[in-house]
């Protein structure tokens, strides 16, 4: 039927390949599986496998063993006595969804600055996909979670892939027919809108890990803003949530997680998912107003070059 429709052309069996490699794949997965949750209880150890007691080399009390036991301990090696997973909190999924969402409009915004700074393909990859899991990863190497997230869910290397390869093919297209950048209002809609998923996951990895409450606030700091930080230093130009010419974007993720901190410590018996709400509202809605706002952190004014005092002549 599939070569009735589409043809013998070589992409056609390609497609045709991928889809019976994948269906395969599935249908034997789920075979295995259920092959090794059910064995333990199929194939119980009997009285006449049973070994006898052993005696400790100390001379202590013998080591006992009977098939129950032996069956139950089977069964937990295999993962059969393990409850079915419960559904997330549906706050929790839209979190994970907005995450999701926030990652592939951060390695959008990578890729649109490695392109701009004259970077190949190849440098719009690193650069989108450091600049959306960069902060995350910076993030459980300080918490040391272990392996990366996106090594343990692959899939937001997948988006980070997907979105910064089509962002350095087709975004110079895009703007030049349809006069958009990457200033664009939709544009930074979307990227308040991933930051405040990223100020909540990040304050919760913290209060996950039991760290001082204050120290939320730095995990999500981080979170939200190491992977900018980095796209910078490799794109050869000034940290931009580091420098007071540009709107403000570290302040509204540590705003959120200062909310978050505060609601989850205050003794008011508010549950993580309303903590999170709140966390994500204050971050997405500060992020919106100061995208037009003159308002900045305290700085120095600085002097044009040459007019500096000694310390500028030392150097």
């Amino acid at each position: 039927m599939f070569t009735k429709r589409y043809g013998r052309s070589a992409v056609s069996r390609i497609v045709l390949l991928l889809w019976s490699l994948a269906s395969f794949h599935l249908e034997t997965a789920a075979a295995w599986g259920d092959r090794r949750r059910h064995v333990s209880v199929l194939h119980p150890p009997t009285a006449s496998r049973t070994m006898k007691p052993r005696r400790r080399r100390s001379g202590g009390p013998p080591f006992e063993t009977s098939p129950t036991s032996s069956a139950a301990a089977a069964l937990t090696v295999r993962g059969g006595d393990q409850p079915p997973p419960q559904p997330l909190h549906p706050i929790d999924s839209f979190i994970n969804a907005v995450d999701l969402f926030g990652t592939g409009v951060f390695a959008f915004g990578g890729a649109v600055t490695a392109g701009q700074t004259g970077m190949d393909l190849l440098g719009a990859l690193v650069v989108g996909t450091i600049t959306a899991v960069g902060g995350g990863t910076t993030r459980d190497i300080l918490l040391q979670n272990g392996v990366a997230f996106w090594l343990r869910m692959p899939e937001f290397l997948y988006v980070c892939v997907a979105v910064s390869a089509s962002t350095f093919l087709l975004w110079p297209q895009i703007e030049r027919r349809l006069g958009w950048n990457d200033s664009a209002h939709l544009v930074c809609l979307a990227d308040a809108f991933g930051l405040g998923a990223f100020s909540v996951v990040g304050t919760q990895k913290g209060a996950d890990k039991g760290l001082p409450p204050p120290l939320w606030v730095l995990t999500a700091l981080v979170s939200c803003t190491g992977g900018g930080i980095i796209r910078d230093v490799l794109c050869r130009r000034p940290a931009r949530v580091l420098h007071p010419d540009r709107t403000l974007y570290a302040t509204p993720p540590v705003l959120g997680a200062i909310v978050y901190t505060v609601l989850m410590n205050g003794g008011w018996g508010v549950t993580a998912q309303q903590a999170a709400v709140v966390t994500f509202l204050v971050t997405f809605l500060t992020r919106v107003w100061a995208f037009d706002n003159p308002a900045r952190l305290p700085h120095w004014k600085t002097e044009p070059a040459g007019e500096g005092g000694c310390m500028d002549e030392a150097k």
